[in-house]
C-alpha cells in the first residue's frame, strides 16, 4: 500500500500538537483510523490490490482501481468504514459495562460521530458515494445523476451549516464545527463527476 502525506495533514498534526486537548484529538484520530481500516478491509476482501492512502486535513482518501466492482460492491466498500465504526462502538459499549473510563466513552462517541458524519449524503463523503453508486446503477444519464447528487449534497451541507450556526451560537464558537461546515460546502463544488475512489 502506498501512503501519501499532504501538506494539509502536516498542518492538522501541528494544530493537534499545539492543542491543549491533545488526548481528545488523538482519540478522535483513532476513530478515523478504525474507519479507514474498514475501507481497506473491504477492498482486500473484494480482491482490490495496491490502494493508495492519501492523508489530508479531515481524514484520509483511499484511491484504488474499483472499476471491476459492481456498484453494489463499491457501495459496500464505502460503507465499510461506517461498519467498522459501528463495530468499535459496540465493543466500547461492552467495555463500558465493566468500566466507566472517560477515554473509552470518548472513543465510543468519536466512532459514533465519525460514522454519522460520513453517512451524510455529501459528495466525497461515504454517504454521498453510496448515493452516487445507487444513482449510477439506476440511471443511464450521467449528467442527470451528477445533478441529483449535487442537489442532495448542497441541501445536506445547508442543513449542516444551519445546525453549525445554531450550535456555535448556543455553545460558543467551535473551530472544528466551522471547519467541517466549510469543508462540506467545498465538497459540493461541481467537479469531474464520479471518480471511482473511496474515503
Amino acid at each position: 500500500m502506498k501512503i501519501r502525506i499532504t501538506p494539509e495533514f502536516i498542518l492538522s498534526l501541528g494544530l493537534i500538537f499545539l492543542s491543549n486537548r491533545l488526548e481528545t484529538a488523538l482519540i478522535f484520530l483513532s476513530a478515523a483510523l478504525v474507519h479507514e481500516l474498514g475501507h481497506m478491509t473491504l477492498l482486500s476482501l473484494l480482491g482490490i490490490k495496491k490502494p493508495e492512502l492519501s492523508l489530508g486535513l479531515l481524514g484520509a482518501d483511499i484511491k484504488a482501481d474499483t472499476s471491476r466492482l459492481s456498484y453494489g460492491e463499491e457501495a459496500l466498500v464505502y460503507l465499510g468504514g461506517i461498519l467498522f465504526n459501528a463495530l468499535a462502538t459496540g465493543v466500547c459499549l461492552l467495555c463500558l459495562r465493566h468500566s466507566s473510563d472517560m477515554r473509552i466513552m470518548l472513543f465510543c462517541l468519536s466512532n459514533i460521530l465519525y460514522a454519522l458524519f460520513n453517512l451524510l449524503p455529501v459528495k466525497h463523503l461515504d454517504g454521498g458515494r453510496v448515493l452516487e453508486c445507487a444513482l449510477l446503477s439506476r440511471l443511464d444519464d450521467l449528467w442527470l445523476a451528477d445533478r441529483i447528487l449535487t442537489a442532495v449534497s448542497v441541501t445536506a451541507s445547508l442543513t449542516l451549516a444551519v445546525l453549525s450556526v445554531y450550535i456555535t451560537l448556543s455553545l460558543g464558537a467551535s473551530v472544528s464545527l466551522i471547519t467541517l461546515t466549510l469543508w462540506s460546502f467545498y465538497q459540493c463544488i461541481p467537479s469531474k463527476p464520479f471518480c471511482r475512489s473511496t474515503s
